[in-house]
């Protein structure tokens, strides 16, 4: 991993961590998390007018995989509320950002996508993940599975398998715009324009899932009139976050070490969420975000 790489997606840890504290405290819900989007959307909007005519030049084939991005964005959002609401932001967030960790890891192995991971790598992403599931346990003498027998733990998972989902697809899919030889744009350029179309088709399969339920109906119209600014202040950061993130995946030999290095966000989660809103705070958690940070410190030597 460049340092260049590693710099990204330490700004971008600290964005995400950010966010998602904000859409815990504010209103975690899949309308907030829509409303959310279609403010990234907004924010990208010069990007997409100024590279209007690159629309054209995009083949089906990515299409197709903005489609399927946007649809495990959707199941990401859909958990990651759902996490929120029913449990800590200090349990959750380690969780449904350690599980695809592994996940990852196997997959893009057995997929063949990007370079093999090294020994180094294999331990970092071990530590990263013993570590991020130490965190939800009461205590180092109680580990036990029931702990995450729960209605926030199952959500967590939820958006997790919506992380490694989003997280293949995004990586086949700028792959392929990076080598078109008629798409005249910067590495920059093609990831906001590519998120534009992330967060429009997330949107839309959001919109599938809330609008159909009158309570989200009625989530809907509360966001909109009460918590709109801090909506689109998510929306911002969000679209900051991924942005940096896509542009990273340019400067990695494998997606894996991307997915690893962004667990940096999770000791940062975890102290927001004892600190500002004063969770519950354990050895196994302290213990687990020392753990994580090492397994960091390791991928990105």
């Amino acid at each position: 991993m460049s340092v260049l790489a590693a710099i990204l997606l330490t700004i971008s840890a600290l964005f995400h961590a950010s966010w998602n504290l904000l859409g815990k405290k504010v209103h975690p819900s899949p309308a907030f998390f829509l409303v959310a989007n279609i403010m990234a959307c907004l924010c990208l909007l010069p990007v997409v007018a100024i590279n209007l005519n690159a629309l054209l030049s995009i083949p089906l084939t990515v299409w197709g995989l903005v489609l399927i991005t946007g649809f495990f964005q959707a199941i990401y959002m859909w958990g990651l509320a759902g996490a929120y609401k029913h449990g800590a932001i200090s349990v959750a967030y380690p969780l449904l950002r350690a599980s695809p960790v592994l996940f990852i890891a196997l997959l893009t192995a057995l997929l063949g996508q990007g370079a093999a991971l090294t020994t180094t790598g294999i331990i970092g992403v071990l530590l990263v993940s013993i570590g991020c599931l130490l965190i939800p346990m009461p205590s180092l003498r109680g580990i036990r599975v029931s702990a995450f027998l729960n209605l926030s733990c199952l959500f967590a998972l939820i958006a997790a398998i919506g992380t490694v989902g989003y997280t293949l697809a995004d990586d086949k899919a700028l792959s392929t715009l990076r080598n078109l030889g008629d798409l005249p744009l910067t590495v920059i350029e093609i990831s906001l324009l590519y998120l534009f179309l992330e967060n429009l088709s997330c949107s839309l399969w959001l919109a599938l899932i809330t609008i159909p339920q009158q309570k989200n109906r009625r989530d809907l119209v509360e966001i909109a009139q009460k918590h709109l600014s801090k909506a689109t202040l998510t929306g911002f950061s969000m679209t900051i976050t991924y942005a940096i993130v896509l542009i990273s995946m340019a400067y990695v030999e494998n997606v894996s070490y991307v997915v690893v290095f962004r667990q940096l966000s999770i000791p940062i989660a975890v102290m927001m969420g004892i600190v500002l809103l004063k969770e519950n705070g354990s050895i196994p958690k302290f213990v687990g975000t020392i753990s994580t940070f090492l397994g960091i410190i390791i991928i990105s030597i």
